[in-house]
């Protein structure tokens, strides 16, 4: 029998970027592509996006031994600039390691760089 763990945690994190950039960094296929990736000996599998409210992400990777991991997502709640809401599996080597669900909130902190 599979042993199952539940807790909530909070990352925060300031970023020298406006709410508006970092949404795009998170919604736009061609810029995510760009920071979601794996080591310099990943090799790329397969990776989509449908970023909108009952869209998906898929991202999929393996090193040079085979090693797989795999992200699937599904979008629940966007609101451009503000939140997003989604839930995510990860698998690792054909094994489904979590479930989980993300909320991202951006949030203007001062004047940073635009």
């Amino acid at each position: 029998m599979s042993q199952q763990l539940q807790s909530t945690f909070t990352i925060t994190r300031t970023l020298p970027a406006p709410p508006e950039r970092v949404f795009a960094a998170l919604s736009d296929f061609e810029e995510k592509k760009q920071w979601f990736t794996g080591p310099a000996d990943w090799t790329q599998v397969e990776a989509s996006l449908d970023f909108r409210p009952g869209g998906s992400e898929v991202n999929i990777g393996q090193g040079p031994d085979g090693d797989r991991s795999e992200f699937y997502a599904h979008y629940y709640d966007i609101v451009p600039n503000e939140r997003i809401v989604y839930t995510y599996e990860m698998h690792h080597r054909g094994v489904k390691l979590s479930v989980s669900l993300a909320t991202f909130e951006l949030e203007p902190e001062g004047r940073g760089p635009c």
